[in-house]
């Protein structure tokens, strides 16, 4: 009888969970595809719209685009393609269908660790309707957090399986165990985010499983050897893609990322207990104040510190805590990549750990003080106006302009909204106002390489050569080697009657990249202005020879030789 009434317990969360977070997000059903990431991986993406042939699935397996290894991801997206084609509808719907099977999981997942219903229940929706979820839910290109969190939570469903069918001294344990490792395999393969889940699992061991009890410590370790052996695969692999596609910044001292961290750990925990003024982006700012950075230091080290002093009262909290922790530490800019000091979509799985630390001490409270139905009325307060919050938050995701537009209203000098927006303003022909951001982002940050070639290529739509050609410069005293900025200068330079500069432009461009047909025929026609006409034919030959239907060249190169 218990066991049906828990049974019935266990689907009325899981249906509650699961629905309630279809209604709350389909606000996102509305929006469209946004112009930052979403082309990458969906709108301009050729192999995604291939659909699901082998062709798509082996460039899945192989690809570093997007600076990132993650095949489950690019053929998520191709099966959405294949399905819904380029209506934003579909694509947002896989996603809320994720988070609300996500939801349901999270809490059946607690629930199995800890046996405590209610409260896992709680945790289940704080994580599934809080504010901080909305950027992972309504970006279609964040795909990869729904999916990489669907395999973490049948990651620890099959390993709570495991040690209890090990526990139990059961012969089928070792299926559970290839169970959790494949589910495990396919969260790396969806988003390299889990790589210190067997960390995770070693906490879980220590708390709510009590799996070092018994004294034993060694053989829990060697357990994970697997697991650690796939981390440190998918760390390489990360690695190289992202450096291969240039997301690595290499140019921030490490005091200076270490200080980022810590900040950013408190921005966190605010923003969980606070959530208003969330952005898409939060730059990295160009120093952090002394006072901010000791204090962030400061109370990181005393959290660790009674977290570990409780460690025997109340296990949860180091647990929690170095869960939240723990996750965050590859998104934390110990290795910088790309220019955000923080995104909220980066806590969709560290949060589990703080509300683990936070909900557990409130219940030893709430049953020490025979205080349920406060609690009760106070986890509804909670949860309704988290549920509210996120509705408001997913309407600045409905297009790319007023999500920019919303990020400058609540951050500060936040160059990457205005050069994001500006990039936006682009698309849409409106050069002017274009203009105006891009150079706002520049005056914030004056090395931001990206700005201020978007500002080149603005100001050529615009009409201004001079003003283009200066942006260029700029750009190319940050990014000398640059391909694109080399040879646009080059053609500007060849076209304001400046031959020798342009070939130095063409020639630079070159070194980039040997093959590349449009620079040696613009090194030619700056050779043919300089009447340098031997060392003309020759880069028009190779560029012929690289690219025989180059237009223009073959006439041109059939004067040269009448001459």
């Amino acid at each position: 009888m218990k066991k049906s009434i828990g049974d019935f317990r266990a689907t009325a969360v899981c249906a509650t969970l699961f629905l309630g977070t279809l209604l709350l997000f389909s606000g996102a059903l509305r929006n469209n595809f946004l112009d930052c990431d979403d082309p990458d991986y969906v709108t301009q993406n050729l192999h995604v719209q291939s659909g699901l042939e082998w062709e798509t699935v082996h460039w899945a397996f192989v690809s570093e685009a997007a600076g990132n290894w993650h095949p489950l991801t690019w053929l998520s997206h191709a099966a959405d393609w294949q399905l819904f084609g380029g209506n934003p509808f579909g694509h947002h719907a896989t996603n809320i269908l994720l988070h609300a099977l996500n939801a349901a999981l999270a809490f059946l997942v607690i629930r199995k660790f800890t046996g405590a219903w209610r409260t896992s229940a709680l945790c289940a929706a704080l994580f599934a309707w809080h504010p901080l979820r909305v950027e992972s839910v309504a970006w279609v290109a964040e795909r990869k957090d729904l999916l990489c969190g669907l395999f973490f939570f049948l990651t620890l469903l099959s390993y709570a399986f495991y040690v209890e069918k090990r526990t139990a001294q059961n012969n089928r344990a070792w299926l559970f165990y290839i169970l959790t490792f494949l589910c495990f395999a396919c969260g790396l393969m969806s988003k390299p985010m889990l790589v210190t889940l067997p960390f995770l699992l070693l906490l879980l061991d220590y708390w709510p499983l009590k799996r070092f009890d018994a004294g034993v410590f060694q053989p829990l370790v060697q357990e994970k050897i697997p697991f650690f052996i796939l981390s440190v695969a998918s760390c390489a692999i990360t690695f190289l893609a992202q450096k291969n596609g240039g997301a690595v910044v290499e140019n921030i001292s490490f005091p200076s990322r270490f200080i980022n961290a810590a900040v950013s750990i408190l921005e966190y925990l605010w923003k969980f207990i606070w959530p208003f003024d969330l952005s898409m982006v939060y730059p990295l700012p160009r120093s952090q104040p002394i006072a901010l950075a000791v204090s962030a230091i400061l109370l990181v080290s005393i959290f660790t510190t009674l977290a570990l002093a409780q460690r025997h009262r109340r296990p949860w909290l180091l647990v929690g805590w170095l869960w939240f922790i723990g996750m965050l530490v590859p998104t934390l800019g110990l290795v910088q990549v790309g220019l955000q000091a923080m995104a909220d979509r980066y806590t969709y799985l560290p949060i589990l750990g703080l509300q683990l630390a936070l909900l557990w001490t409130l219940r030893e409270a709430a049953l020490f003080w025979k205080t349920r139905r406060l609690a009760l009325a106070v986890a509804v307060l909670v949860l309704t106006a988290n549920g509210a919050r996120t509705w408001n938050q997913i309407r600045f995701w409905r297009d790319s302009k007023t999500l920019y537009e919303h990020a400058l209203a609540v951050t500060k000098e936040n160059y990457l909204a205005e050069s994001d927006l500006g990039t936006t303003l682009f698309n849409e022909r409106d050069f002017a106002a274009a203009e105006a951001h891009f150079r706002r982002a520049t005056e914030w940050k004056p090395d931001f390489a990206t700005a201020h070639f978007k500002l080149a290529l603005t100001l050529e739509e615009l009409n201004r050569p001079a003003d283009a050609l200066t942006a260029y410069q700029q750009f190319l005293k940050l990014r000398p080697r640059d391909l694109l900025a080399n040879y646009n200068a080059g053609v500007l330079l060849l076209n304001e009657n400046q031959p020798a500069q342009a070939a130095a432009r063409f020639r630079a461009a070159l070194e980039a990249r040997n093959d590349y047909a449009a620079a040696l025929v613009g090194l030619a026609l700056a050779k043919i202005k300089l009447d340098e006409t031997s060392g003309a034919i020759d880069s028009l030959q190779r560029a012929l020879r690289l690219e025989p239907g180059f237009p223009g060249a073959a006439d041109t190169l059939a004067r040269l030789k009448q001459r």
